[in-house]
């Protein structure tokens, strides 16, 4: 039985602690937040130890792996301790606010000998994995045309608003476009080049608004659209629309049924979904990762840090009204 530390108790921390909670080789043995005395009450913790300091989770010889949930400008830092002390780590996405950041926490992962993944948890998710199952298998021939959209409101929500705060989150293009910057680059690869438009439209918030297309050797037409400022009422919507030479898949997290697949010159279908959400899953298989010494292949360290600069090159085309190279 593996014990995970979790560190940051906000959304996420709440939400991979629930998620542990279904997985039978992991247990979660303790928690850390510099709020923790406010937050024994929400949360069911009992037989879990709580520490208000960082470096007593990290002292802790019982934790097997640490679970970084902390805000995206604590990443660097925390995961690099983490990996120093000889434990594993599993870090919230995004890895962190720059691709030097990402180099440094890649550099201690090497020399630690330890296994280091970042929770990009769309790589996960049900209707993206029929996705990538597509592309992957050509089971539609060519990818002609990738459309994604990723929008919510306005992130006002977060501890100290945090997110609203483009020195702390990198603004909406790297706190959420994030999922489909790196979903691109799980299904196609990192692009040639990209040529990117995007605006601030929240004070202090960094890139909230913005359009990219990825360009690629091949003939196909690959764009992503995302932003955070609409208003209360809306809630949240990650969609895709995928067309191939023979046929098209559909998606949308506003729909139901969420997905459709359209074969080309067939009855249209909806596919078979699995159980497990995508955190339960990403968590699930860190630790099978530790149980077995396998390296974490789904989303390697790299291919991560990647996807950062993917996204590094975006900001570099808004400011420039250039296509960038990357």
């Amino acid at each position: 039985m593996l014990k995970v530390g979790i560190v940051g108790m906000g959304h996420m921390g709440e939400r991979h602690i629930n998620s542990y909670k279904k997985i039978d080789d992991v247990e979660v043995g303790a928690v850390n937040d510099v709020r923790i005395n406010e937050l024994v009450n929400k949360f069911d913790l009992e037989g879990i130890k709580t520490y208000e300091k960082f470096d007593d989770l990290l002292n802790d010889k019982d934790i097997d792996f640490i679970d970084v949930c902390l805000p995206t400008f604590l990443h660097k830092e925390h995961t690099i301790k983490v990996l120093n002390a000889g434990k594993h780590v599993i870090c919230e996405k995004p890895m962190a606010m720059n691709v030097e950041e990402c180099d440094a926490m890649i550099e201690a992962q090497k020399k630690s000998g330890r296994f280091l993944m970042i929770a990009q948890c769309i790589r996960f998710w049900n209707e993206y994995e029929i996705l990538k199952d597509y592309v992957s298998k050509n089971k539609f021939g060519r990818l002609l045309s990738l459309y994604l959209l990723r929008a919510c409101q306005n992130p006002s929500w977060s501890w100290n608003n945090w997110l609203a705060q483009g020195s702390k989150s990198g603004g909406a293009i790297l706190d959420l476009h994030v999922h489909d910057a790196d979903m691109i680059n799980y299904l196609l690869g990192m692009p040639k080049a990209v040529y990117s438009v995007g605006a601030n439209a929240i004070k202090d918030g960094g890139i909230d608004i913005l359009s990219t297309q990825y360009l690629y050797d091949k003939d196909m037409v690959v764009t992503v659209d995302c932003n955070w400022v609409i208003e209360g009422g809306f809630g949240f919507e990650m969609s895709y629309r995928a067309y191939f030479e023979g046929g098209t898949i559909i998606f949308s997290s506003k729909n139901n049924p969420s997905i459709m697949v359209y074969p080309k010159g067939e009855n249209p279908f909806v596919p078979e979904l699995g159980t497990k959400d995508a955190y339960e899953k990403e968590l699930s298989y860190f630790a099978n990762c530790i149980e077995k010494g396998r390296e974490p292949e789904i989303v390697t360290p790299q291919s991560a840090r990647d996807t950062i600069k993917m996204v590094t090159a975006e900001l570099k085309s808004i400011k420039s009204k250039e296509r960038v190279l990357v």
